[in-house]
C-alpha cells in the first residue's frame, strides 16, 4: 500500500523524499503538470491485470513503469536518427 494511501483522510497529508524532506500533497497537486488519458476496455484490463500483479493501481503502474519505458523509447529513437 502506497503510504499516501495509508494516510489519506487526515487534515493535512505530507509527501518526503530524498530531494525534498517534507512536501505538503496540497502544494504538490497544484503545482505539477496533470493530463488525462482515455483507454479502450480491453487495453484498460490489460493494464489493470499487469498492476495487480504487481500490486498497484492502474495510475501507479502507468505512472512508475509504462510512462518512463515509453519516454526511454522515445529517446533511443531520436539517438538513432541523429546519427
Amino acid at each position: 500500500m502506497s503510504p499516501l494511501r495509508a494516510i489519506r483522510g487526515y487534515a493535512e497529508i505530507f509527501i518526503s523524499t530524498l530531494l525534498f524532506p517534507v512536501i505538503s500533497l496540497d502544494r504538490v497537486l497544484g503545482t505539477l503538470p496533470k493530463f488525462m488519458q482515455t483507454l479502450n476496455d480491453h487495453m484498460y484490463r490489460e493494464l489493470e491485470k499487469v498492476a495487480k500483479k504487481r500490486g498497484v493501481t492502474v495510475q501507479e503502474l502507468i505512472r512508475a513503469v509504462v510512462l518512463p519505458e515509453w519516454m526511454a523509447k522515445q529517446e533511443e529513437g531520436r539517438e538513432r536518427n541523429s546519427s
